[in-house]
């Protein structure tokens, strides 16, 4: 097959939509940092407001806010409107009405959202898969009787409003860009990540995933290990080394260790491919594969077109390849630009294996029941 007629194929392994949001969401100060992993969700408190509730205030209201929604939490907490509400139960109220709303109806499938975990070490990264649903009571009170025995050491929520989640990865606070450290020190239960620019933004996209698409253009993020300041030599050495420098824009953070951002416009991955092959000196059959933690991942082809991310992750990254590639590396030649300025396309932060209890989370009527929710409110 010839290099035209297997780049016709190609794919994005990552396509972000231009309306994609991002969010910080905290597993109350991270105490249910683990149990949001391992059960492929992220929820919220208040168990006094459901889903179901919310859904049904949506179809009555024909204004939904978050006012209409403070409204519904002090129905919920006050039926008969006879209990007297100072300024701190209003703040609360208000403070839940809000994260409630931002949860339930501006967080959207297809969204990343940030899970700190305690002290905000680490950040678990994932995209939101689905509607909001309502957990049933059975399913958690048994996930909590047989947690000790599935060897879960850890806090396990009770939240009733609940996302499912594909987690990608974990990834250090360090590992975050400067315009984020604001996170580490906020106290907002859910945070909508706001960007001053589009630099901003696909800085952050690359640090989920090296190689992506948005808004008409492909990105190739490669981290360089060179421990020395790069020089002019270097540079030229580099840029240099491209075969179409002039259909093609480079961000670089100059501090080395770093990273270089390859953006080309018009989703050329043909032109993406090309770099990879120009810095690795890649063969016409190696170029169409990316190591990413220590898998070979094909971006050509059937298997991956047409996917969104969530499919993608779900069926490609955290299950590592059902399509069962083997184990190969693209080794670097001793004369490549890649050996020289010692690159590599790497993932950011640690994969996160996503175990999928069922994929009926979302329709499955016994396991997320209206009837079953009476769990003590949080």
């Amino acid at each position: 097959m010839s290099d035209e007629e297997s780049n016709s194929d190609v794919t994005p392994l990552l396509s972000f939509a231009p309306n994609t949001n991002f969010w910080v969401l905290r597993a109350e100060g991270g105490k249910f940092y683990d149990d949001f992993i391992d059960d492929n969700y992220i929820g919220i408190r208040y168990n006094k407001v459901t889903i179901a509730d919310l859904e049904e205030l949506k179809e009555s209201d024909e204004i939904l806010s978050e006012d209409s929604v403070k409204e519904l939490y002090k129905k919920k907490y006050d039926p008969e409107g006879k209990k007297e509400m100072n300024r701190s139960t209003k703040q609360r109220l208000t403070q839940h009405a809000k994260q409630t709303y931002l949860f339930t109806f501006n967080m959207k499938s297809g969204d990343v959202v940030f899970v700190p975990s305690k002290r905000s070490e680490y950040f678990a990264v994932g995209f939101i898969d689905g509607e909001p649903y309502d957990e049933s009571a059975d399913y958690i009170g048994e996930r909590k009787k047989q947690a000790p025995a599935n060897g879960l050491h850890f806090a396990i929520s009770d939240y009733i409003k609940r996302r499912k989640i594909c987690w990608i990865s974990t990834i250090r606070r360090e590992e975050l860009p400067s315009f984020l450290s604001w996170t580490v020190n906020a106290h907002q239960a859910i945070m909508d990540v706001k960007f001053d620019n589009e630099g901003q933004k696909t800085r952050l996209m690359g640090i989920i995933f090296p190689l992506f698409e948005f808004e008409g253009k492909s990105y190739l993020r490669v981290h360089t290990s060179k421990r020395n300041p790069f020089n002019l030599k270097d540079w030229s050495y580099l840029t240099n080394s491209i075969s179409s420098p002039e259909s093609i824009d480079l961000k670089a953070n100059i501090n080395s260790p770093g990273f270089f951002t390859f953006a080309v416009a018009n989703t050329d991955w043909n032109l993406i491919f090309e770099i990879i092959k120009d810095l690795w000196n890649a063969t016409s059959s190696l170029h169409h594969y990316i190591e990413i933690g220590g898998f070979l991942y094909v971006i050509t082809g059937k298997d991956f077109k047409k996917l969104g991310p969530i499919r993608w992750c779900q069926s490609v990254y955290s299950n590592h390849l059902d399509i069962k590639l083997k184990k190969l590396q693209i080794k670097e030649k001793e004369n490549s630009i890649a050996n020289t300025l010692n690159l590599d396309i790497t993932q950011s932060g640690t994969v996160i294996q996503n175990k999928h209890k069922s994929d009926s989370s979302n329709n499955d009527d016994d396991h997320h029941s209206e009837k079953s929710i009476d769990t003590e409110d949080k």
